[in-house]
């Protein structure tokens, strides 16, 4: 006689535990997403009602000399990924590599300018960098006053001085991210290494960086996504976008569009297209740290 399984009933609690998250992600995510691709169709100031317009805004913004140039500046931005990955390592590599009390206090002073927000590192480098500023006091009381420059309104030196301001901030996570990986390598395979005569050089290709390999490309995924979605803070405190529309990236157009120019619709075509590049350097971060090596 074959018994009949008991159906288990759905505990109304469980449904709500469920429903709860479901629901709170509809209105915090999906709703807005949706509402933005809606707006990005229209014609929207943010007042009163949308003026559907089709792909017009998307016409607009792909045929906007300036959407290029800020676009530029985000790839510039993105071309600087070797100088994040590998001076963090090199850091990591000497602080491993002389653990004791140094590396428990190194890790912490390297960690501070992390821990500092992002406004407040623009607004000290502004100061840091202008014209009468420390740095140029510095260049003066050593004789070279023809470096001596605002940097933040010279169409020169103004992108790399925010690309540096950003990197000074942000290396220290990235250490002891790598800091954190190197405690987990292989030491029997180091220690062959050393038997064998390696060297240091090729000890770290052909050992650490391998062992590595995840976390250089979680890294590498951290700064290119933040190259889209984290340079505002600095460009908005340190240049406002000059000189002229030199330090504009493409956050910093969709917020000058948006809410200098009340072009609501097509700052949010905007948006879709950030969204678009991070989603798809996400999907590329995750096939490779799942693909099998």
């Amino acid at each position: 006689m074959v018994r009949k399984r008991k159906q288990k009933k759905i505990s109304p609690l469980g449904i709500a535990f469920v429903a709860i998250p479901v629901l709170i992600m509809c209105f915090v995510i999906i709703y807005p997403f949706a509402l933005t691709i809606s707006y990005s169709l229209s014609e929207f100031s943010g007042f009163g009602e949308p003026i559907f317009k089709g792909f017009e805004n998307y016409y607009r913004l792909f045929t906007s000399n300036r959407f290029y140039e800020s676009i530029k500046n985000n790839f510039i931005i993105a071309s600087t990924v070797p100088i994040w990955m590998f001076v963090p390592l090199i850091l990591a590599l000497g602080l491993y590599n002389n653990r004791g009390r140094l590396l428990k206090t190194s890790r912490m002073v390297i960690f501070l300018p992390y821990a500092l927000s992002m406004t407040i590192t623009g607004i000290i480098f502004k100061a840091l960098l202008e014209f009468n500023g420390p740095l140029n006091e510095i260049l003066r009381s050593i004789g070279l006053d023809f470096l001596a420059t605002n940097w933040l309104t010279n169409y020169k030196t103004a992108f790399p001085m925010i690309i540096m301001t950003v990197f000074w901030k942000d290396f220290g996570i990235y250490t002891v991210i790598y800091l954190a990986g190197l405690s987990n390598l292989d030491q029997e395979l180091l220690d062959a290494a050393k038997v064998d005569g390696a060297t240091w050089f090729q000890e770290l290709r052909y050992i650490v960086i391998p062992q590595l390999n995840r976390i250089i490309v979680f890294i590498t995924a951290l700064v290119l996504i933040a190259d889209f979605r984290s340079m505002f803070s600095y460009i908005y405190n340190m240049t406002r976008g000059g000189p002229g529309y030199s330090t504009f990236t493409i956050e910093f157009l969709l917020y000058s569009e948006g809410f200098k120019f009340l072009n609501m619709g097509y700052a949010s075509a905007i948006g879709v297209v950030i969204f678009i590049l991070i989603f798809t350097i996400t999907s590329i971060q995750i096939r490779a740290m799942t693909r099998r090596d």
